[in-house]
Formats: C-alpha cells, sequence, structure tokens
C-alpha cells in the first residue's frame, strides 16, 4: 500500500449492521418479512419494489440473447446477499429432493426458518398469465420435492414463487409447519398459511395499474401544443365487493371474465 492510501475497515458487527440498513433499508425491509413469517407483506411489496429499482434500460438484448430467467435470477440472489453470513447461507441452484431450486436460504445456529425460492418467466405482463406462472413455481417446489435435506433445527420454510416480465412481477407463497407427530417418514411438512386471494388482487391491482401507464402513448408536437393519448379500456364490470375490475380490455367492454 502505498503512503497516500487508507484502508478502511468497519470495526465490529453493530456498526456493519448499521451500515447494511443505511444502504439496504427498504430492500431489507421487503425480505425481512419472509424471515418473520409474513408473506402477506412481502406479496404486496415485492412487486413495487422490483418495479421501483428497474429501469426498462436494464432490459436490453436481454429478449435477443433469451437470458431473461438468468437475469432474474441474479436480480434476487444479489438483493439476497446481505443475508450471507454469521445467520444464513444464500445457496444458489443446489440439488434438493427432485432437482434444483433457485435460491434457498439455510439458516444457522438457532434460526429456524428456511426459505425456498424458484423463478418463472411468465409469457406477458396480463395478470392471470403472471399469477399462473407463479402458481407453477409453487408446484415444482413441491412436485420436486424442494423441503428434502431440511436441516434438523428448522421449524419453519417459506416457499415462494415470482413470476417475472420485464418490470412486472408476481409473487404466490406458502407458509409450512414442521410437524411433531407425523405418522408417515416422509410426512414431514403442514402447510399453515398461503398467499390468500385478496394479498393477490393487490399485486394484480399493482401489475394492472403498471401496465396501464406503459402502454400510455404520448404524442407530442413540435409546438407542444398538440398532445394524444393513447389509453387502453379497463373492464366495465364490478367484482362481487362492488368494486371496478381492473383487467385491460384491447376491444369490447368487458374482460374475458366478465364477457358470458
Amino acid at each position: 500500500m502505498r503512503d497516500d492510501q487508507a484502508e478502511l475497515v468497519i470495526p465490529n458487527k453493530e456498526v456493519a449492521n448499521q451500515w447494511k440498513s443505511w444502504i439496504f433499508e427498504r430492500t431489507n425491509e421487503v425480505y425481512e418479512s419472509l424471515f418473520k413469517k409474513d408473506i402477506k407483506k412481502f406479496c404486496e411489496q415485492f412487486p413495487s419494489l422490483y418495479m421501483d429499482m428497474l429501469s426498462c434500460y436494464d432490459f436490453a438484448d436481454l429478449k435477443r440473447n433469451k437470458l431473461y430467467e438468468i437475469w432474474y435470477h441474479l436480480f434476487v440472489l444479489g438483493t439476497l446477499t446481505i443475508f450471507h453470513g454469521n445467520d444464513y447461507y444464500v445457496l444458489s441452484n443446489c440439488e434438493f429432493g427432485k432437482g434444483h431450486n433457485d435460491v434457498r436460504i439455510i439458516p444457522l445456529n438457532k434460526k429456524d426458518t428456511s426459505i425456498i425460492f424458484e423463478f418463472k418467466l411468465a409469457k406477458s405482463d396480463d395478470c392471470n398469465e403472471m399469477e399462473k406462472s407463479a402458481k407453477e413455481g409453487l408446484d415444482q417446489i413441491v412436485n420436486k420435492n424442494y423441503q428434502a435435506n431440511i436441516q434438523n433445527h428448522v421449524k419453519m420454510i417459506v416457499e415462494v414463487a415470482i413470476a417475472f416480465h420485464k418490470k412486472s412481477a408476481f409473487v404466490s407463497a406458502h407458509l409450512l409447519k414442521h410437524k411433531k407427530n407425523r405418522l408417515l417418514a416422509n410426512d414431514t411438512w403442514e402447510e399453515v398459511e398461503v398467499a390468500k386471494l385478496k394479498y393477490l388482487q393487490i399485486q394484480r391491482d399493482i401489475v394492472n395499474n403498471f401496465s396501464e401507464r406503459e402502454r400510455v402513448s404520448v404524442s407530442v408536437s413540435k409546438n407542444k401544443k398538440d398532445i394524444s393519448l393513447d389509453l387502453p379500456n379497463r373492464c366495465k364490470a364490478f367484482t362481487k365487493k362492488n368494486n371496478r375490475c381492473n383487467n385491460i380490455v384491447k376491444s369490447g367492454d368487458y374482460c374475458h371474465v366478465h364477457r358470458d
């Protein structure tokens, strides 16, 4: 090291944690909800966090090079690195059960919650399509038995499936609890909470509102007096709770759900 250079070191764990909270405050808060077993909060907040953090320029050349899934994987993996350390290991593409899950967080010491992530690429930002892809991710976690080889001290598992399409994200999640009295050797976990319909509806509103803004085409003439908006049509139907349907229709007055 030259005389005009200096080496900076964070002196202790407490200061390191404070630095992390300053730098990653919002991201940390969203992911912390999973460690607290609050899947409702994560389902509600992750899509907005994802949209706010990214620019459309981040996706340049991804489609041409077929790198979408890798990019989404690395995005989540990168935001999870803050948790890799003394309390947790963050593992990517490790083999468990009958396959390899995308990301897995393994608790150390006395921590009792493990988190399993599976990512899916949705065909479009249509809410129904994204919700379907997220469900496929959860089904894959179950069907391929990614819960296998969980450490004995783990009492809870959070299963998270995230469907992505460009700047849109949709989350579905399960919360599993270790059975104390089980009849079969492989009958180890019971589902205690699932992402309920109201959690999903909040995400549908976020995705629909964002997609609607993305589709707005603004044409401004050189004299800045002629501004035209090409707005998409919103379904005119109302839900059972008397709320206006958020689905966007390309033609007609009603979406595919309320067309009949």
